[in-house]
């Protein structure tokens, strides 16, 4: 997609903000560090009139920065070489831009990467810590449709936080006071002094590797084609997730799983067969879990604005995985999600203060390619409420390039239940994930 940036500017509080350093929890240090970037697709305004949707966005923006001033501030490194947030008010990116194409030439987006281009791009050739920690991107369609691109740097906020900015921002669009305030103070998830681990913490050991694998007829894992890493969108209705779940139900102990766990279960079957892993291959499972409704001593207050996810990482072997039936897998990864509770939790914050050195830990992208995988789901979060006074998006996904291995089950903008599966594998795992993802 051609598009023209007509204007870029760093948008400012409209009033004096707090200026000081914020401390920033272990947890977010461990996220990757880079800009999360989603965009909202729109049609036309209601009144025909796009002209003024980059001017009223820019003007709710310096009004909704008053209460969440640290995405106008930058990342530092302190006194004692440790990451913060400096609320310095310096301003988050704001950028206009056209486009001669028109909403409908891009069918459904069916590509994150078909929307890079409506988001703003950061550059981390200085380091991560020079690029604005908010950056807005609004792009014009030639049919009279508008895309909004957002990049909030994941050190600053995890998806439930950054939705809760731009739902925020599109109350103050529409003249309404903002829902629910953030809370800024990320204290309730320092360590305990002293720090007490008083679990295992598998997450953060190094992922499984692949063990060698022959080249042969039916395995190309080692063309160069094949190893180009390719993206897939499926949609499963609520028949099929229905249908899923029945089967998985069919345990020993009668055991219903939620959707979430039977559907991951599913996934992560499908991609071990697809990507023929050898029996005896360790798999790794990455599953982001949000603490907020899990801690409690103290409890993480409503509107806390950071980072609180978790990660439960099942592992098992290719061998058990493809041999068994769906709810074996589901149990795997129920008992994985089950631990997660209080103590889980506050251990971890533990084992990382421990940590001599957090760069060693970091959440990376590496950590998901093959024999491992992550799977997200953003169904609960509440993208589509995204109205800033012209409608809610007709569409809205993430943007940028997915590695291997990275699966995010995404919200359809229907009632019925139904869901997409967002899912980046090797190409030739993938033709065959395809086929194996509607056997059941």
């Amino acid at each position: 997609m051609d598009v023209t940036v007509t204007d870029s500017v760093l948008v400012k509080t409209v009033k004096s903000t707090p200026h000081y350093q914020l401390w920033v929890s272990n947890i977010d240090l461990v996220m990757v560090r880079f800009h999360s970037a989603v965009a909202y697709i729109y049609r036309r305004p209601p009144n025909g009139d796009s002209d003024h949707v980059a001017q009223i966005l820019r003007d709710a923006l310096s009004k909704v920065l008053v209460h969440f001033y640290p995405l106008a501030g930058r990342l530092i490194v302190d006194a004692s070489g440790r990451i913060a947030v400096d609320c310095n008010g310096e301003g988050a990116l704001f950028v206009e831009a056209v486009t001669e194409s028109t909403i409908d030439d891009f069918g459904d987006f069916t590509s994150p990467s078909q929307v890079t281009t409506l988001v703003p791009s950061a550059s981390y050739e200085n380091g991560f810590t020079k690029s604005p920690l908010l950056m807005v991107q609004v792009t014009k369609f030639k049919c009279g449709g508008v895309a909004l691109g957002t990049a909030i740097q994941h050190i600053l906020s995890d998806g439930a936080s950054s939705l809760h900015f731009v739902n925020s921002w599109c109350d103050v669009a529409r003249g309404l006071q903002i829902h629910l305030l953030p809370q800024l103070d990320r204290s309730p998830l320092r360590a305990r002094i002293p720090p007490s681990v008083s679990v295992s913490h598998q997450e953060f050991a190094p992922p499984p590797t692949l063990l060698h694998q022959e080249k042969d007829s039916d395995n190309l894992i080692l063309h160069e084609e094949a190893n180009k890493v390719s993206f897939g969108r499926f949609n499963l209705s609520k028949e099929q997730l229905n249908a899923l779940r029945d089967e998985a139900s069919e345990n020993p102990v009668n055991k219903t799983y939620s959707m979430y766990i039977v559907l991951a279960a599913h996934i992560w079957k499908c991609c071990t067969i697809a990507r023929g892993l050898q029996e005896k291959q360790r798999c790794k499972l990455y599953i982001p879990v949000d603490g907020r409704d899990r801690l409690c001593r103290p409890l993480l207050p409503r509107g806390y604005f950071g980072n609180a996810i978790f990660m439960a990482t099942p592992i098992d072997i290719a061998g058990e995985i493809v041999s068994n039936p769906l709810w074996y897998t589901a149990e795997k990864i129920h008992e994985s999600i089950a631990k997660m509770d209080d103590a889980y939790l506050r251990s971890e914050l533990d084992f990382l203060e421990l940590q001599p050195d957090l760069n060693a830990v970091i959440r990376t992208n590496d950590m998901f390619k093959c024999p491992n995988m992550s799977i997200i789901s953003w169904t609960r979060l509440p993208f589509y409420e995204a109205d800033f006074g012209w409608g809610r998006p007709t569409v809205v996904g993430p943007a940028g390039n997915p590695p291997d291995g990275l699966c995010r089950i995404l919200p359809i903008q229907t009632t019925d239940g139904s869901v997409s599966i967002d899912l980046s594998l090797l190409k030739n795992h993938m033709v065959k994930f395809g086929k194996l993802l509607y056997e059941f």
